[in-house]
């Protein structure tokens, strides 16, 4: 039987991508290997919306809403 307890505090969430501190027109560069992870966690925000975009450099993501 598995015992259940109580009185443990959770750990805190920890973000992959900075989306909850970023404003309008704010970006970050997008690491290699990352780009469905960052468009899958992008599309998942609520009432934020965001664009993932090649820029000279590599790709970027936006937010523009």
């Amino acid at each position: 039987m598995i015992k259940i307890d109580s009185g443990y505090k959770m750990p805190e969430g920890r973000e992959k991508y900075p989306f909850k501190k970023m404003k309008v027109g704010q970006s970050f560069a997008i690491p290699k290997g990352k780009e469905a992870s960052v468009r899958s966690s992008a599309y998942n925000q609520k009432s934020k919306k965001f664009r993932v975009l090649a820029n000279g450099d590599g790709l970027r993501c936006w937010r523009i809403k």
